[in-house]
């Protein structure tokens, strides 16, 4: 789910390609980040986007 959100940048249209409802990959997204502590993805607005890697050091 985390790659096909990346790639449509929606979690919307991220969904009607598994065939799940918008709310069920929501919800499967933020179990995923809660899991494994990491933020999968960026929200912005009403879009989502693959988040910032951290700076160099």
């Amino acid at each position: 789910m985390p790659a096909a959100v990346a790639r449509h940048g929606s979690v919307t249209e991220a969904a009607r390609e598994p065939h799940h409802s918008q709310p069920s990959a929501s919800h499967h997204l933020s179990r995923l980040e809660a899991a494994t502590g990491v933020k999968l993805v960026q929200r912005v607005g009403r879009g989502i986007r693959p988040p910032r890697p951290p700076p160099s050091r």
